[in-house]
């Protein structure tokens, strides 16, 4: 096993404050994180299907309420696959479909209800945390199959995937409340697929016609790195390689990370995005609990790949597949689910290699990317978004000749997403609980300060309770202030993270011994009683260049876009008073302009935020192709726009 510098906090121990209070409280309150069981009930209510409705060998379809459109998938899949083949692939994944659905759903739902601490949800929470555990067997299976089914598949099937979407939510209900039978009940579950699938005697994921649910089934890994992290059993980690080795064996459907693939100079992505970026994580678990290097190249080099699939806001292409695109933001957009599993990948990575630089770029992907792909006014998301985006109306605003869907509905706005699939808004539910959880994490020195914004931290330190409160309205400034409270005097390093956009930073703290780093503040220091420490960090507008040499521009750790008008069509409404389908149209042609190489004139100013977060408006000096003269044009923070155009082309 590599060693790893850094552990995680527990979860829960790490809480949102200010505006990301304000907004987990919007989402369990007045989104869908609250409600969308009742929002779609026929999915979730009436669907038992952890428990009296299990899947059996007489089960051969499921209506998940979705637009089907089996045949053009085939291209995304394999070309030589004939369309009776990919319809029997896509009813065979339609069954597992609601496992997904309801415990991703449920994972962001526990998350929210128990940093929020909404006394209104948590004999929901309560209530269903109790269902589960009764539906757990004798011999203590958790799962969604019937005896006849359960870990007896040679094609396309839910087993693991199943389980790994449920144990992250009871995982985190157990960090928080301790309680053991919670942890029994997993560990019981896990015991049991780690007995039916034995290592180097079984194929877990050998099948004739595997398709998603099949490669979904690797983030059970994600399960093992968790159970390993709160036990200490290393046979957790043993089992996660063996998964990963397994999977590498034999054809899956989803391949990216597959080690002969991820060694091959000119293999580029081309899977389903969420695939492809989930998997990382299995890949980086094998890397560091394996003695194999070949795991720890292959890390690398899906690190290199993965760099031409980003687009400036962060987000990684795929709508839905990748298709061996370089990612362009005019044309690729990328799926909510991708972003969120993105975004654990990277904190994974940020966890085991003590690399700051993961910090950068969960920052980056979630204030632009996965904020810029939320309604900033309602309960609703984009399934796909693209980082210039000049309309919403369920198709792409232009041709895309990589798309495999006959029928698209994905560019809009939603809380639901039912005609394409209810997978986005669950995951929209996790992302901020997930990015909160990052935080912070501890190293036998002291404490890492990784990410910034408002928010609390408890921990134990050499023994003594230690509590940081960020108080800051970060990315909205730049300025943070540490109040750090000891229940005694005890000595260790606060490391504060230097972000990869500042210039400059200026730092107050008393009886000291600072030391600067290139990416981190390290603070020695004997704390007493409450103490504070207070970093300002400096940065101007950025001219970045994008894959194909466009610029955009940026501030911080914030993407800037010229914002487009627009007006919004409701297509849909609900019976829960709020929630709607958007369509958004257009009002304006799109912005032509070209950005100078040297930017020198510019200026900030403040206006009422209609976002999550309110920072200064951007105002620079921009050509305009029409009349080829310099002219102000005021951009905004992707996370507050709509419709927007983020790149445009450099000129000396």
């Amino acid at each position: 096993m590599r060693e790893e510098t850094l552990k995680w906090i527990s979860f829960g121990n790490v809480k949102p404050k200010g505006w990301l209070y304000d907004k987990m409280r919007f989402d369990l309150c007045e989104g869908y994180v609250g409600c969308l069981d009742k929002l779609v009930p026929s999915l979730i209510i009436e669907d038992d299907i952890y428990g009296k409705h299990r899947l059996s060998a007489k089960v051969k379809s499921k209506d998940v309420g979705n637009i089907k459109e089996e045949s053009n998938q085939a291209k995304a899949i394999d070309v030589t696959v004939d369309e009776e083949s990919i319809i029997a692939h896509n009813q065979a994944q339609y069954l597992w479909w609601n496992s997904e659905t309801q415990s991703n759903w449920y994972d962001g739902f526990v998350r929210h209800t128990l940093l929020i601490e909404n006394p209104s949800y948590l004999e929901k929470l309560e209530s269903y945390i109790e269902r589960i555990l009764l539906s757990q067997d004798e011999d203590g299976y958790l799962g969604i199959y019937e005896p006849d089914l359960r870990y007896n598949f040679t094609t396309e099937n839910g087993e693991l995937w199943a389980q790994s979407t449920l144990f992250r939510g009871l995982l985190a209900y157990y960090e928080v409340t301790q309680n053991k039978k919670v942890l029994d009940a997993v560990r019981r579950a896990v015991g049991l697929t780690m007995k039916a699938y034995p290592i180097d005697e079984s194929t877990p994921f050998y099948a004739t016609d595997g398709f998603a649910g099949l490669s979904h089934g690797l983030t059970f890994t994600d399960t093992l790195e968790k159970l390993y992290q709160l036990t200490g059993d290393e046979t957790y980690l043993s089992y996660a390689v063996f998964l990963f080795e397994d999977y590498n064996k034999y054809k899956t459907g989803e391949e990216d990370v597959q080690l002969k693939n991820l060694m091959n100079p000119n293999y580029r992505f081309k899977g389903h995005g969420v695939h492809t970026y989930e998997h990382l994580r299995a890949l980086t678990i094998a890397a560091f609990a394996s003695t194999d290097e070949w795991f720890t190249i292959g890390l690398a080099k899906y690190l290199e790949k993965l760099e031409q699939h980003v687009t400036p806001s962060g987000g990684p292409i795929g709508d839905e597949w990748i298709g061996g695109d370089m990612a362009k933001a005019g044309v690729n957009g990328y799926e909510y689910c991708s972003i969120q599993e993105l975004l654990d990948s990277y904190s994974l990575l940020l966890q085991k290699t003590n690399d700051l630089s993961y910090a950068d770029k969960v920052e980056w992907l979630y204030y632009n990317a996965a904020l810029g792909a939320m309604h900033p006014r309602e309960p609703s998301i984009a399934y796909l978004k693209s980082d210039n985006s000049y309309a919403m109306e369920g198709v792409f605003h232009e041709h895309q000749p990589h798309c495999v869907h006959n029928i698209q509905t994905r560019y809009k706005y939603s809380p639901i997403h039912q005609d394409a699939a209810v997978c986005c808004i669950p995951n929209a539910g996790r992302i901020t609980p997930y990015f909160i959880r990052s935080m912070y994490f501890i190293k036998k020195s002291g404490l890492v300060a990784a990410l910034f914004g408002p928010s609390s931290c408890k921990s134990v330190i050499h023994g003594v309770d230690v509590v940081i409160e960020q108080v800051t309205n970060y990315p909205s400034s730049f300025d943070v202030c540490f109040n750090i409270s000891v229940s005694q005097s005890v000595a260790f390093d606060l490391e504060i993270r230097k972000p990869r956009w500042a210039t400059g930073c200026d730092f107050l703290v008393i009886d000291a011994e600072v030391i600067q780093l290139a990416d981190r503040i390290v603070i020695k220091k004997t704390w007493c009683g409450d103490e504070t420490v207070q970093v300002i960090y400096y940065g101007s507008p950025t001219i970045n260049k994008d894959l194909i040499g466009e610029g955009f521009i940026s501030y911080g750790p914030l993407v800037y876009a010229k914002e487009m008008k627009s007006i919004a069509v409701e297509t849909k409404t609900y019976p829960i008073h709020g929630f709607r389908d958007l369509h958004v149209k257009p009002l304006e042609k799109i912005p032509m302009y070209r950005i100078k190489k040297s930017m020198t004139n510019f200026q900030f100013f403040k206006q009422e935020s209609e976002g999550y977060i309110s920072p200064p408006l951007l105002q620079l000096m921009l050509i305009n192709e029409d009349s080829n003269a310099d002219e102000w044009v005021t951009l905004t923070p992707m996370a507050n726009t709509i419709l927007r155009r983020v790149t445009f082309p450099i000129v000396e």
